[in-house]
């Protein structure tokens, strides 16, 4: 039996073809694990409670922490996820010529997501060092947060 062989993309490559308009701006993707992988579409509760957590740790962290929705970290060399929130130390001026490369605290809504969220998304945020990790599971009932202090790499 032959077995397939999977090309990663590195971050440099990944930033390449977006400036190179190789992957399309239409499409939403992110890089995990140097895949790139496609964003689902937002629903609308997604959306809101996406914003309303972002709201609600700008509260809690307050000034010497930047509240990012939506944007990349640079997650080592074949790794650029967009985390619906993510929490980073300093200001917006202090990220004016690179991606944050780590994150105090990383949040994701989960509806379409979840085995995703829970699987290679949790793995990249370990091996990065992050050490909290929230998983906003919209498809249990009542919603839950799933809470990951120091996750480690789910083989």
């Amino acid at each position: 039996m032959i077995r397939s062989q999977v090309r990663r993309f590195t971050r440099t490559e990944y930033e390449r073809m977006a400036e190179h308009g190789i992957l399309s701006a239409d499409e939403r993707v992110e890089l995990v694990n140097g895949e790139i992988v496609v964003m689902s579409p937002q629903a609308a509760r997604h959306a809101i409670v996406m914003h309303l957590i972002a709201e609600a740790l700008k509260r809690a962290f307050g000034r010497g922490h930047f509240v990012r929705i939506q944007v990349p970290l640079a997650l080592g060399p074949y790794s650029e996820p967009e985390p619906d929130v993510a929490v980073v130390a300093g200001s917006p001026d202090d990220y004016l010529n690179d991606h944050p490369k780590t994150a105090v605290l990383v949040v994701e809504v989960s509806d379409t997501t979840l085995a995703k969220d829970r699987g290679a998304k949790l793995g990249d945020y370990a091996a990065a060092g992050i050490e909290d990790y929230w998983v906003v599971n919209l498809k249990a009932v009542p919603p839950v947060i799933e809470v990951y202090r120091k996750p480690k790499r789910r083989e």
